[in-house]
């Protein structure tokens, strides 16, 4: 009895390790100036026979440029700027302000946020969950308002160190979008 007693004071007196929570995987993130890389991008729905397969780039530029350039099904290319959407298809331009948009807005800032490990921009649309460790982690965002969780149930994002490797984003009618940057 007297040993186990020993051992657990002995535990006790040893410091604490610094355990990893948002702060630690927001300042990983936030360390990370610019990204680009490939990714595929796999929807699911119950109303398609198959997921419908995407492939193209993902970039980031810090603060605030996030642009994934689809080259398969089709050309398309989508930049999160620093208050609006760019939507470039079939060679016509839209522009979407986010303030205009919730649920848009709630998006951008789930891209924008976690690249730039910027947790005031996702605690405005999500609450956040951070399991794992700093060489393996995953963030759970779940939407903090009923406008977003009527179009969004979960965004899973998972990664290694200060990079992203997967988006996985939940509906709430059970349709899923996954996202592996490469």
């Amino acid at each position: 009895m007297r040993r186990v007693l020993l051992a657990a004071l002995a535990l006790l007196a040893q410091p604490a390790l610094a355990a990893f929570d948002v702060a630690a995987l927001m300042k990983q993130l936030a360390q990370t100036q610019e990204v680009k890389a490939p990714f595929v991008e796999r929807k699911f729905s119950a109303v398609l026979a198959v997921p419908i397969d995407s492939t193209g780039t993902l970039v980031y530029r810090r603060p605030d440029l996030v642009e994934k350039i689809v080259a398969k099904p089709r050309a398309e290319r989508f930049r999160i700027l620093k208050d609006e959407v760019v939507v470039e298809r079939g060679g016509k331009e839209q522009r979407i302000a986010l303030a205009s948009q919730q649920v848009l807005a709630a998006f951008a800032a789930s891209l924008r946020g976690v690249l730039a490990g910027d947790a005031v921009v996702l605690l405005k649309y999500f609450k956040l969950k951070v399991s794992g460790d700093e060489n393996a982690w995953t963030l759970e965002l779940t939407p903090a308002n009923d406008a977003v969780a009527g179009h969004v149930e979960r965004i899973t994002v998972a990664g290694r160190a200060g990079r992203v490797e997967r988006i996985d984003t939940l509906e709430p009618t059970g349709d899923r979008t996954l996202l592996e940057v490469h």
